[in-house]
């Protein structure tokens, strides 16, 4: 009987309350599908005219499940990279870990830096055992959000690229 009460109580209690405000409605506001015009970057490696981010909750809506994958003439294409995001209660912050079908694996800390804008700094690790440091920053809208990658070296953020995401569908 002891178990069984334990089992209640672990599986009861108010974890949300540990989880900030801003995660949820970030989590939520994400969840969906996310299109970005991809034709400033196109050349013979890089075929892709668009990208996508589909989100979807994981169990019990606590963290995200992602993939990005390429879009080319209307056609979905190939998966890129793969996500999980979560609240870390022991880092108090946001992990995104990240995939690759080819072995690389980011990890890093999605940040609010206020009502509209994001932050995130990952370190990723080739297959090799090399790694390298990149970063994103988000400008929240209502209907879309603008996103720039950066490669950071140090304390030095050099920007990449800019996308304009628009949400597509929940």
């Amino acid at each position: 009987m002891k178990k069984l009460i334990f089992l209640f109580i672990v599986f009861t209690s108010p974890l949300s309350a540990q989880i900030p405000e801003w995660v949820g409605e970030e989590m939520s506001r994400s969840v969906g599908v996310w299109v970005a015009d991809n034709s400033a970057y196109m050349n013979e490696n890089e075929t892709d005219d668009s990208y996508a981010v589909e989100w979807t909750w994981g169990k019990g809506k606590r963290s995200l499940l992602g993939v990005l994958y390429g879009i080319k003439k209307g056609e979905r294409t190939q998966a890129y990279w793969q996500f999980f995001q979560f609240w870390d209660a022991e880092r108090k912050q946001m992990r995104v870990i990240q995939v690759s079908p080819w072995g690389v694996k980011g990890e890093g800390f999605l940040q609010q830096v206020d009502s509209t804008h994001t932050s995130m700094r990952q370190t990723f690790v080739l297959p090799d055992g090399n790694s390298y440091e990149a970063g994103h920053r988000t400008e929240i809208f209502m209907d879309r959000e603008v996103s720039t990658s950066y490669t950071i070296q140090g304390e030095e953020w050099i920007p990449n690229r800019t996308y304009i995401w628009f949400r597509q569908r929940p």
